[in-house]
């Protein structure tokens, strides 16, 4: 809905949808079966949704969705989060278990942040559209009206001429 992706790219919208059930089978598969299957099932199928998400915002930033520069930073924000955690994984950054769920909830409430922005700039366009159809469909019945009054008038004036011709 952020992305609009219905209107401007159907088949990727498809996909979007297909990967999100699909993970969520997988969250609900985690609730019966052993934990380190389930496990291997959400990564397998998280990382190809991750990819999916991004080229998604990168398609509808490139068709011109201005909430979609929005919807690639929180990306952003969020894979440099993983980055961050990677490295303090590897020692390449010194911190300890602390720091790292620090890192992580910080990076999580900026992209939260960040994606109740994009939400309130995709509602503002949604509004911004249906007041421009609204106009359009008044302009279009006062249109409507004009040209009936003028067939009115033009009804009325036939059938004055004509009522004239006859009382001559």
């Amino acid at each position: 809905a952020v992305l609009d992706l219905r209107r401007h790219a159907p088949v990727l919208d498809r996909w979007m949808w297909r990967s999100a059930a699909l993970l969520g089978l997988a969250a609900t598969l985690m609730m019966v079966m052993p934990l380190k299957a389930c496990q291997i099932a959400f990564i397998a199928g998280s990382n190809p949704n991750l990819i999916l998400c991004v080229a998604a915002g990168i398609v509808a930033a490139r068709r011109g969705n201005s909430s979609a520069r929005l919807y690639l930073s929180t990306w952003g924000v969020f894979f440099c989060a993983v980055a961050i955690m990677m490295l303090m994984g590897f020692g390449i950054i010194p911190g300890g278990s602390l720091a790292g769920s620090m890192i992580l909830k910080a990076g999580n409430l900026f992209q939260l942040l960040l994606l109740a922005v994009v939400l309130a700039f995709r509602y503002k366009s949604a509004q911004q559209q249906s007041e421009e159809d609204r106009e359009a469909r008044l302009l279009e019945q006062r249109r409507r009206i004009e040209s009936q009054e003028r067939a009115f008038l033009i009804e009325r004036e036939a059938a004055a001429t004509l009522q004239h011709k006859v009382d001559e």
